[in-house]
Order: C-alpha cells, then sequence, then structure tokens
C-alpha cells in the first residue's frame, strides 16, 4: 500500500502569484518575438511546481518527489534505515510580502510537520504537513511501525 502526502508549492504565495503573472505576459509576448518562451518556462516553475512524498509499507521505502510544472517527477525511491528518527515539529511563520508603497502584506502559516532524520547524517526529509498535531502524531506512528520492523528484519530491537 502506497501513501502519497503533498506537501505544497516549491515557493511562497507571491512568488506562486509571480509565477501566473509570468506565464500570461510569456504568453502575450510570444506572439511578437519566441525570445519570451523562457518566461513561460519560469513562469510554469514558479505556479505550478511542488513537492510530494510517496510511503511505501510493503516495500519500507520512501520517496520524496518534485512535480516540475506539476507534470515531471523528479525523485527516487530510497529505504528506510535501522538508526533513523522520526521528528514531529510545530512550525508557525509568515510569508511576506511588500509593496511598491513600502506596506507589508503577509500570510500565516500555521502546521505540524513530520521529518524524517536519516541515519548518520544530519539530512533532514519532511514526510507530511498537516493542519493539526492529532494526525501529525498518526503519520509518526505510522513511520515508526515501518522503521521498527526494519530494525527487526536486521537484528536490531
Amino acid at each position: 500500500m502506497v501513501t502519497q502526502y503533498k506537501l505544497g508549492k516549491l515557493t511562497g504565495p507571491s512568488a506562486v502569484f509571480s509565477g501566473y503573472m509570468l506565464l500570461i505576459f510569456g504568453a502575450i509576448t510570444t506572439y511578437f518575438s519566441f525570445m519570451a518562451i523562457p518566461l513561460i518556462l519560469l513562469g510554469g516553475i514558479m505556479a505550478f511546481s511542488y513537492s510530494e512524498v510517496f510511503i511505501n509499507r510493503e516495500e519500507k521505502q520512501y520517496k520524496f518527489q518534485v512535480k516540475l510544472f506539476g507534470l515531471i517527477p523528479v525523485g527516487a525511491y530510497k529505504k528506510f534505515q535501522p538508526g533513523d528518527e522520526i521528528r514531529l515539529k510545530h512550525v508557525k511563520g509568515k510569508y511576506y510580502t511588500y509593496s511598491r508603497s513600502n506596506r507589508e502584506s503577509s500570510v500565516a502559516v500555521d502546521d505540524c510537520r513530520v521529518y524524517l532524520i536519516g541515519a548518520g547524517t544530519n539530512k533532514k526529509i519532511m514526510l507530511g504537513k498537516f493542519h493539526s498535531e492529532k494526525e501529525a502524531k498518526e503519520q509518526v506512528n505510522f513511520v515508526t511501525e515501518i522503521i521498527l520492523s526494519v530494525e527487526r528484519e536486521n537484528g536490531g530491537v
């Protein structure tokens, strides 16, 4: 059974809006010159690219993947290792942008994120982004079960 979690856009809300604008103006400008095609490509990446995670319980592996333009998957499956750690982090923050009149506009972010810390490394991979702490703790328990079964198979716990 493969479980999929969409983590969100690669850029913040302001950059996503900028991506849409680049797409629109690039498409209009392409009528006059084909030199605007890079604008369309850049706008497509900014507006539509997002990241997601797949967790395969039977194979005991995960895949962090980025979908460029929302279509092209980039990423590979990796096995859970004995000694991997799971961390839960409550994130409160804001995306800020400023107008030309120097007025601040912000979008608040309040969620719980689950990270996988690789065994013997400091490499962090986000395994989920949740609105409530209860959902995040369920994810932690789900992934911890997989890691414990990997450790049992390898003669650990």
